[in-house]
């Protein structure tokens, strides 16, 4: 079930011009939004409801046109539920948290806007069963404008579990490890785990605990290992 009415359909506010030029059709509402670490994800508040909406962006963002067909939505919603399945029967390490995506709007491939779909992502990632601080990927190694050193230093410096022998393996390395592998070698599914995808969730030690992944429309299906291991149910 949506947070959006049905019906509804989010268009980023730099596509507005091309979605009322593609339809004819001026906005019925507008919602206060933010740009994430993607340009077409965007924060959105909807009737006091608060979630991310991943949406088409018919310009050039990076070096192509981001579209959300049929196939986008459906792939990201039924990865997410295999996912979300498997943490909930055990089958995933502890530390494998997801940002799920369980609904979107599509459009078929003969439609004027069937590029124009967009899936909703829950703002917290699941499990959510403890305090966490989400510190996506690419905020750790970062170097600061004011030339202070990265966050990943400071939390060095400032945590002796990281520092023990093994603890920054322990605490950041393994996970990852478990993350890529447990999804390919349990589901057939191969993440797309970069910087922007792969978020660190700390404790109130700022010790990681978990890792949370998000973008389920670009996890690949490995067909072959499905279909070797019997995986396709």
């Amino acid at each position: 079930t949506p947070t959006l009415a049905i019906g509804e359909l989010p268009v980023h506010p730099e596509m507005a011009r091309e979605f009322a030029a593609a339809l004819g059709k001026a906005p019925c509402r507008y919602l206060p939004a933010a740009v994430t670490s993607s340009g077409r994800t965007l924060s959105v508040i909807a009737d006091g409801v608060s979630f991310y909406a991943k949406v088409a962006y018919q310009r050039l963002l990076g070096r192509v046109t981001r579209k959300m067909t049929m196939a986008h939505v459906l792939s990201a919603i039924e990865v997410s539920a295999m996912y979300e399945s498997a943490i909930k029967t055990g089958r995933m390490p502890p530390s494998f948290h997801i940002y799920r995506e369980r609904c979107g709007l599509y459009f078929s491939g003969e439609a004027l806007l069937k590029d124009w779909g967009y899936v909703e992502r829950d703002l917290a990632p699941f499990p959510a069963e403890r305090t966490f601080i989400a510190v996506p990927s690419f905020s750790l190694i970062a170097t600061p404008r004011d030339g202070e050193p990265p966050l990943i230093m400071e939390l060095l410096d400032a945590t002796p579990a990281l520092r023990m022998a093994d603890g920054f393996f322990a605490h950041f390395i393994q996970p990852l490890i478990d993350l890529y592998f447990s999804s390919v070698i349990v589901l057939g599914l191969q993440p797309e785990a970069h910087a922007q995808n792969i978020v660190f969730l700390l404790n109130e030690d700022h010790v990681p605990f978990g890792i949370a992944l998000r973008d389920m429309e670009s996890v690949d299906k490995d067909l072959p290992l499905i279909e070797a291991r019997g995986l396709a149910n």
